[in-house]
């Protein structure tokens, strides 16, 4: 009898256990993701850009062909902005509601990579698996920034998932299924982003089964999610050819080919950049690979799920390094796989006795955290030039030191502790000390840099028939603060080819076509110039003696009275 019934304990503790967890797992994500959200003023061009996009979706009523300041933009399909303008429509016009679709997406990503490791590898490992990808630098930027990464990680990570249950699964229907759950996600994903969304799974997919040499699986099972995904896509792909005929050549050609290989591609980075760039990204987990890895070697379970998993982190990675136009934001889909790595090899690393590696890499994130609150007491003495903090900024700064002690703290617990669950709780405290900061307790300087909205709200009671001027770097923000969708652009930028149709070509001023606009409109409109600096000495020969100048924050304001 004592036989039998130590495993039904064993087992029932385990199950409390991860009950726990699960309750740990949403309050963690109501802290880090949901609570934040309306703190910070959005960000540009990336915020502003998208709440903007989708407020023109609701208001025009076209909800084919996405519009950025009255211009059709073509950068990516639509789906993305049919999610945000659904937040705006149903929670009104506000930075909660501008970021909410990302936080939602990215709590359902780390609900996949929950329901992936507890059903091959258990409970206990699918909390930490879950805590991991939570709790990492990256995920949690994605989160609580209104970018389209969020969304693509989500779907990408669901195609991937979905398709390893269905070649797993014995039984015919359900293999169907899960096949056409993966076909689901394809579409969505391209919807999102486009072709490059078929590529995280066709890259990991393919190389594993070639590996194995399993020829059948590979020639028979992807037809089914290829023709789903063309069945979720088609719809919209043939409304957006006959309502712009132009945007396929565009999109196909400008917005994959160009920035995949082109010469003139966008944000060109050499092949090593997100190598160089993954002990940030993946802060402070990824710290703790070597750790993992010595924990996966060891590993008698489950070979092929680790194998595929280790595939579904690595090849999106090389993928994305071989493309010449990069941002760091891209290799997100890697992390929801490298939290599964992470949690199983820490599992066994710390079952089979190992403290070294982990030791050593809580030593150097006490140094860090150490180092950044010496960096922050010597900035606010003014050692890099103004103080970082003003004087009415005082509880910002008392917090970031705070969360600074706090990271510290945490390390050293991680440190010095016996028990692997503390030493794992502590290691989340870590990242959240890190990452919650960038929400709360920046200073107004950095926000202004950054998040400009604020000096530009000083604006809202413009009237409606001033004329607005703004350049590539501002005119997003202008148009989402003071909404508008009529702002001249002094140089195009990201919207450049919209406005080269020709209803829309007036608003790019090139040569002297500032000065004959305010000429155009002395007596009867107010013109109001904001922009950089830079911009306003670019402008200068443009503009009237009677021009009022200001500055707000980093913000230029000029304006020529009717």
């Amino acid at each position: 009898m004592s036989f039998t019934a130590a495993p039904a304990s064993v087992d029932a503790s385990n199950q409390t256990r991860a009950r726990r967890g699960i309750v740990v797992l949403l309050a963690l994500y109501v802290l880090v993701y949901l609570l934040p959200l309306g703190v910070r003023p959005l960000s540009t061009p990336d915020e502003v850009r998208y709440g903007q996009i989708a407020r023109e979706m609701i208001l025009s009523g076209d909800w084919v062909s996405p519009h950025f300041n009255g211009v059709r933009y073509f950068e990516k399909p639509v789906l993305g902005h049919w999610l945000n303008a659904a937040s705006l429509a149903a929670l009104g016009e506000s930075r909660f509601a501008v970021r909410l679709p990302v936080a939602l997406a990215t709590g359902l990503c780390a609900l996949i990579v929950f329901w992936l490791t507890r059903r091959f590898r258990g409970s206990s490992t699918a909390v930490l698996a879950t805590a991991i990808f939570l709790t990492t630098l990256i995920a949690a930027g994605c989160g609580s920034v209104a970018v389209l990464d969020a969304f693509l990680a989500l779907f990408a990570s669901a195609a991937v998932a979905t398709y390893w249950v269905a070649i797993n699964e014995p039984r015919p229907a359900r293999r169907l299924a899960y096949l056409s759950l993966c076909g689901i996600a394809c579409g969505a994903a391209f919807l999102t982003k486009g072709f490059i969304a078929w590529a995280i799974p066709t890259v990991v997919v393919a190389p594993y089964l070639v590996a194995r040499r399993d020829w059948r699986t590979l020639l028979t099972t992807p037809w089914v999610p290829l023709g789903v995904a063309i069945l979720v896509s088609l719809p919209w792909a043939v409304l957006m050819h006959r309502h712009e005929p132009d945007f396929w050549r565009y999109f196909v050609v400008v917005e994959h080919l160009q920035r995949f290989a082109g010469d003139n591609a966008q944000h060109t980075r050499p092949p090593w950049f997100y190598v160089a760039f993954l002990p940030l990204l993946g802060f402070p987990w990824i710290w703790l690979l070597p750790a993992g890895l010595l924990g996966v070697r060891g590993d008698g379970r489950d070979k092929q799920f680790l194998w595929y998993v280790a595939l579904w982190a690595l090849m999106p990675l090389l993928f994305f390094s071989l493309a010449k136009g990069k941002l760091l934001t891209y290799v997100l889909p890697c992390f929801a796989p490298l939290s599964i790595l992470l949690a199983v090899g820490l599992e066994r690393y710390f079952a089979a006795g190992g403290r070294r590696a982990f030791r050593v890499a809580a030593a150097v994130v006490v140094v860090v955290f150490v180092l950044l609150l010496a960096l922050l007491m010597a900035a606010q003495r003014g050692a890099f030039g103004a103080a970082a903090y003003s004087a009415g900024e005082r509880p910002q700064l008392i917090a970031l030191a705070a969360f600074l002690v706090a990271g510290a703290a945490c390390g050293g617990i991680a440190f010095f502790s016996g028990r692997p669950a503390v030493r794992l709780g502590a290691w989340t405290g870590v990242g959240i000390a890190f990452f919650l900061p960038l929400d709360v307790a920046l200073p107004q300087r950095a926000l202004d840099s950054v998040a400009p909205s604020t000096a530009v709200a000083h604006y809202a009671a413009t009237p409606r028939d001033t004329v607005l001027v703004s350049d590539d770097w501002l005119f997003g923000t202008v148009a989402w603060t003071l909404a508008r969708d009529d702002v001249y652009v002094l140089s195009a930028g990201e919207i450049e080819y919209g406005m080269s149709y020709p209803e829309s070509r007036h608003r790019k001023l090139v040569g002297t076509m500032l000065a004959d606009l305010i000429e155009a409109n002395r007596g009867r409109h107010d013109v109001l110039v904001l922009c950089a600096a830079s911009t306003e000495h670019d402008i200068e020969a443009q503009l009237p003696p009677t021009t009022e100048r200001s500055q707000d924050g980093h913000v230029r304001v000029l304006k020529i009275a009717r």
